[in-house]
């Protein structure tokens, strides 16, 4: 990131002084889950499946840094099921993975997944992905109520 300018009394502010400074966190998309992702009864999600509701597009500047943070919390039919959140592109590369283990049946885990990215440009889509890693469970994402899960997009600065 370019060091930031030191100013004095007349100096004059220029569009490179503006873009070359964090925006403050501006952010590009926030989501917030409306439904849960999985019955909690007969999906295993063996294979990585895209949360629902969680997939946020926006328009990237190659020359930013832009910041992803997933907020879920998961829930499974079993103790010891070890879940997989992850933030993706929208052709399913991995940016960024975290797990989370159930500690008891009908408990929820939170989980947090952070992801920068830098040197993307144009409209782009990014989204949030489960995997059940190890279990036998049927894992389920919580998107309602007081258990809701969200993912957002942030612009934190200059390349």
């Amino acid at each position: 990131m370019t060091a930031q300018k030191t100013w004095t009394a007349g100096d004059v502010l220029t569009a490179a002084d503006m873009n070359s400074y964090a925006r403050g966190g501006q952010e590009m998309g926030y989501i917030l889950a409306t439904s849960n992702t999985g019955d909690g009864s007969s999906i295993t999600f063996a294979a990585a499946t895209d949360v629902t509701g969680l997939t946020l597009t926006f328009t990237a500047i190659s020359s930013r840094v832009y910041e992803m943070e997933a907020f879920t919390n998961v829930v499974s039919s079993v103790s010891d099921d070890h879940l997989l959140v992850s933030i993706t592109d929208s052709s399913n590369v991995v940016q960024k993975s975290a797990f989370g283990t159930i500690a008891k049946n009908g408990q929820s885990q939170a989980v947090i997944c952070k992801a920068r990215v830098t040197g993307i440009s144009g409209s782009v889509t990014y989204k949030v992905r489960i995997l059940r890693n190890a279990g036998t469970g049927f894992p389920q994402v919580l998107g309602t109520g007081t258990f809701a899960s969200y993912f957002t997009i942030k612009d934190v600065g200059a390349a």
